[in-house]
């Protein structure tokens, strides 16, 4: 009996040891999967950008009735993912295996039921606007943007309501509605280079802030329209959201 004992309390702390290892090399796996997926979100968006005058998708969906104003003076209403989808062909790259909660099926994300449902695990950064609403919005061009290495195009996010796919550093109630860092305390992230990297999310507001400006704050005060995602100070509504969700996840 006392040999049994010893076996399966052996066992429990083999267990105990193992598990763990083999969670975090599950969730490594997603991380990977995770990472492809943006980088074919990243091809697809310079793809566009190549087709397009060299000018990103502007952030937007249809259930506001967005209206993206086109260079010819005709305007359409999509969103950001209706634009790059001919180049991806796969509403399953839109989805993360670790977002359960950003990953629901929203038909109106592309048009309404007509349209495939596309996932909600990725945002785009709403910093990619460079034409006010009154005038329909227009995606910023590449050549505007001054470090596009250290400038984030899409991340991911777990935002459920509506057809909404950006992200906007000065909104705060993005703390708990869209900040997401699934893998291991980290999120990936696309660059407007076309890379791809899984960061903590407070290295993404400090010491350089990677997002660009946002409402209320004044440190990039001079930094507006297409020139808003340049700003290179951090703030305290990037730095609030970012640092909050670093201390949910880590």
């Amino acid at each position: 009996l006392i040999e049994l004992l010893v076996v399966i309390a052996i066992i429990a702390i083999l267990a105990a040891i193992l598990f763990p290892v083999f969670g975090r090399a599950r969730e490594n796996a997603r991380r990977s999967s995770c990472l492809s997926n943006m980088k074919q979100i990243g091809l697809g968006m310079m793809q566009y950008t190549q087709d397009y005058d060299e000018k990103f998708p502007a952030p937007g969906n249809t259930a506001f009735d967005c209206e993206f104003r086109n260079d010819d003076g005709s305007a359409d209403k999509a969103s950001w993912r209706q634009k790059i989808f001919p180049y991806i062909k796969s509403v399953q790259i839109f989805i993360c295996p670790s977002n359960i909660a950003g990953g629901s099926n929203f038909p109106t994300d592309i048009g309404g039921a007509a349209g495939p449902a596309m996932g909600r695990s990725y945002l785009i950064n709403a910093n990619l606007n460079s034409v006010p609403a009154a005038a329909g919005v227009r995606g910023i061009s590449l050549a505007s943007i001054e470090e596009s290495a250290t400038r984030i195009a899409v991340v991911e996010g777990s935002y459920r309501d509506w057809a909404e796919t950006q992200f906007n550093p000065g909104w705060t109630a993005d703390l708990v509605d869209r900040g997401y860092a699934p893998h291991l305390g980290t999120m990936v992230s696309l660059y407007c280079d076309g890379h791809v990297k899984a960061n903590r999310p407070g290295r993404t507001a400090t010491p350089v802030n990677q997002w660009g400006t946002g409402s209320g704050d004044t440190a990039c005060a001079a930094y507006t329209g297409a020139n808003a995602i340049n700003c290179p100070n951090p703030q305290p509504n990037p730095s609030a959201i970012m640092n909050a969700v670093d201390k949910r996840f880590n």
